[in-house]
């Protein structure tokens, strides 16, 4: 039997069904429907292990826990986390060592491409740098208004560069990594991919420091954008074979109430929930077992590897921290409550 192609999707800060349902007041039974259909199994109480995209994402490829309580995010460290995601961790080498032809669909700067790439898929028209220098320009935001901002349409060109790969055949099996940069914020899509650029509902958070006023329309404006990400992701798995194996993942949740704006020392039990309460489904071979229910990021590419190679699967305890905002943080990381532990621990 021919080995299977395997997609590992990664949503930025989707959030986790039963988030989207007390937060957002969103039912996702339409998605999960879709998803089950499609022979995905959703691990409804999923976590991710670190709060920020530059330690989940190569703490996911890696398998490995890759900060640990009180530790800072060094300039050092940070290179080895970027060259970790850029495709030297565990899972890359696993894939390539057994003929996989590894395809790799840049998110932002902590996804970039790195030398173990074999198929670069840029993220298109945009780098942060650039925009960021857009923006403060007068006719920046003329421009954005009238063919939309740089990363929500580059975002949604990888979407659409993913469907478009998932229906092209193969010569050799492919392992294909993509880190989307939706649905997280800034707002501009509505439920059906439309942009509609609102000074309202830019930033990079959904909450930011923005007025108590403004909530309600962004909370609106994010499930929207939750709906858009969701269909377009249907329709990349609808494009692949039924033997492929697909994993979509988010590497954390979003902050509504302002938790990136606060000492992680006074984030409450809820801010922290919301946080690390992520999306994980997965669609693997017949004869594997489902993803956990309550499966952490950590475990998940640990699964997959070893259903693949047939081999027995060795989960790691599971442990989440908050981390860093970056190198300029003076604080370090801290431990909180993993779910099996919650009620036993306190909450910093």
């Amino acid at each position: 039997m021919s080995q299977p192609d395997v997609y590992l999707i990664i949503l930025d800060e989707h959030a986790r069904g039963d988030v989207m349902e007390s937060t957002f007041h969103v039912d996702q039974g339409h998605f999960n429907e879709a998803l089950s259909r499609l022979g995905l199994s959703l691990a409804e109480q999923a976590t991710a292990n670190y709060s920020m995209t530059y330690a989940s994402i190569p703490s996911l490829l890696d398998g490995t826990y890759l900060m640990e309580a009180g530790d800072r995010l060094t300039p050092t460290q940070e290179l080895n986390l970027y060259l970790m995601a850029a495709g030297s961790n565990q899972s890359v080498a696993w894939f390539r060592s057994r003929g996989y032809r590894y395809v790799h669909f840049e998110g932002s700067l902590s996804t970039q491409c790195g030398r173990q790439v074999d198929d670069c898929r840029r993220f298109p028209t945009y780098d942060e740098t650039m925009s960021v220098l857009w923006s403060q320009t007068p006719i920046g935001g003329v421009i954005d208004r009238l063919l939309g901002p740089f990363p929500t349409k580059g975002a949604l060109d990888q979407l659409d560069g993913l469907q478009q790969l998932a229906s092209t055949e193969r010569e050799v099996p492919r392992f294909v990594f993509a880190h989307v940069l939706l649905p997280h914020a800034p707002l501009y899509l509505d439920e059906r991919c439309r942009i509609r650029v609102a000074k309202e509902l830019g930033g990079r958070t959904v909450s930011g420091p923005m007025h108590e006023d403004a909530m309600p329309a962004r909370l609106k404006a994010y499930s929207e954008q939750v709906e858009c990400v969701d269909a377009k992701v249907i329709g990349i798995i609808e494009a692949l074979p039924p033997t492929s194996v697909v994993v979509i993942v988010s590497d954390h949740g979003p902050t509504t109430t302002g938790q990136l704006w606060i000492t992680r020392d006074r984030w409450t039990a809820d801010q922290i929930e919301e946080r690390l309460s992520v999306l994980a489904a997965a669609r693997l071979p017949r004869d594997c077992p489902k993803l956990p229910e309550d499966v952490s990021l950590v475990n998940v590419m640990r699964i997959v590897t070893a259903c693949l190679d047939d081999q027995q699967i060795q989960q790691l305890p599971e442990r989440r921290y908050l981390v860093p905002w970056g190198t300029k943080d003076p604080s370090g990381a801290v431990r909180v409550p993993s779910s099996s532990e919650i009620g036993r621990l306190p909450y910093p």
